[in-house]
């Protein structure tokens, strides 16, 4: 039996605190209940690759009791160039949002995955990323790998989230 859940992308409101877009329409999550429930938390992590030298946070949230989540993936481009704040030698931007488009739960506490097709600033061109990962306790940890136009090279990385532990007030 297959269970579909929603992914709602996290406003970079929450996160940076300024201005953002309206979050992107829901993101499917596909899997037995028993698979997509192994995935409920708070999940926060990291993800870098030493052939492109990015690196990035990554956050979602699965809410096994209200069957929502949201999450997104924050790209930081590499750095090219001179550090010299008294120059313009050397670029530097921002983090760019990424959405994850589509996840599948798999039994085994194996997942699959896609991000939203996006322009990388760098070749100025299209590019897609899909992922895999592993569950084991609280951490997932798996391998992405990123393709663009014909002649782009194909580059992967690694990632790694682990689930926040839930303290209580009282």
């Amino acid at each position: 039996m297959s269970k579909t859940i929603r992914f709602l992308s996290v406003p970079l409101l929450l996160l940076l605190g300024c201005a953002s877009e309206p979050p992107p329409p829901p993101v499917t999550v596909l899997g037995t209940h028993q698979a997509v429930a192994a995935l409920a938390g708070a999940w926060r992590g990291e993800y870098s690759s030493v052939a492109t030298g990015r690196s990035g946070v990554i956050r979602f949230e699965l809410l096994a009791t209200t069957e929502e989540a949201s999450g997104a993936v924050w790209m930081s481009p590499a750095f090219h160039g001179a550090a010299d704040p008294r120059t313009d030698a050397g670029t530097r931007r921002g983090p760019q949002e990424l959405h994850i488009r589509f996840v599948r739960a798999l039994d085994a506490g194996n997942l699959t995955g896609t991000l939203e097709a996006y322009r990388d600033p760098e070749c100025d061109c299209q590019l897609s990323t899909t992922f895999t990962g592993k569950l084991a306790g609280d951490v997932i940890a798996g391998t992405y790998t990123t393709q663009g136009p014909l002649g782009h090279a194909v580059t992967d990385g690694r990632w790694r989230v682990e689930r926040e532990r839930v303290t209580s007030v009282r």
